[in-house]
């Protein structure tokens, strides 16, 4: 009646229950103790602003110091924390969205403004041990163009940095959060010549 093959399946349907439910724990437990780093610090020195030469949109570059440790986002179940640096701003009237939007769509009254909220990455690094966590960078350079989605930057709003990051857990859920940001906006500059 009780086969070999019965009671292999047997034993295996209980320790594959056996660990779902322990990795189900696994995750429960990381989520409820999500901890917190530090603020940190980021400060945009230069902006520089190109016309690209066959296009018509403009390009921006940074370039920044930042100071941040992510070292208390380590736990046993951290597998690598991903952290980037976002770049907000909001484009100038008329830039990207009409101003002359139908009232009646989208609830404005026809003397107010859209202005399109854009959110660019700039710089990116994969943390992926606990030692390397702790991010220091003095004059550091965007890894990514910032172009600009309505053509040009100047006339838009000021902008402000944001560190973010992305706990990846070994089991469970990706969490984000932010661990610094600029102390004041920072305002678009005309743009140079074309670049090459």
């Amino acid at each position: 009646m009780h086969s070999t093959y019965n009671r292999l399946s047997t034993i295996l349907s209980h320790a594959s229950t056996a660990l779902m439910v322990l990795l189900g724990l696994v995750a429960a437990t990381s989520y409820l103790t999500l901890p917190s780093p530090p603020p940190g610090t980021v400060d945009i020195k230069t902006v520089q602003v190109y016309q690209e030469r066959y296009r018509p949109n403009e390009v921006a570059w940074l370039r920044f110091d930042l100071d941040a440790d992510l070292r208390p986002l380590w736990t046993w179940n951290t597998k690598q924390v991903f952290a980037y640096l976002v770049v907000s701003y909001a484009d100038a009237p008329n830039g990207t969205l009409s101003s002359h939007a139908p009232a009646a769509e989208d609830g404005l009254g026809g003397s107010e403004v859209r202005k399109a909220g854009n959110d660019i990455v700039a710089w990116d690094r994969i943390v992926r041990r606990q030692k390397d966590a702790r991010i220091r960078i003095e004059g550091g350079r965007n890894k990514y163009p910032l172009k600009a989605v309505g053509k040009k930057f100047f006339g838009a709003e000021p902008f402000s940095a944001k560190l973010m990051y992305n706990v990846q857990p070994w089991v469970g859920l990706l969490t984000y959060g932010q661990a610094g940001e600029t102390k004041a906006v920072v305002e678009w500059p005309r743009a140079q010549s074309a670049m090459q």
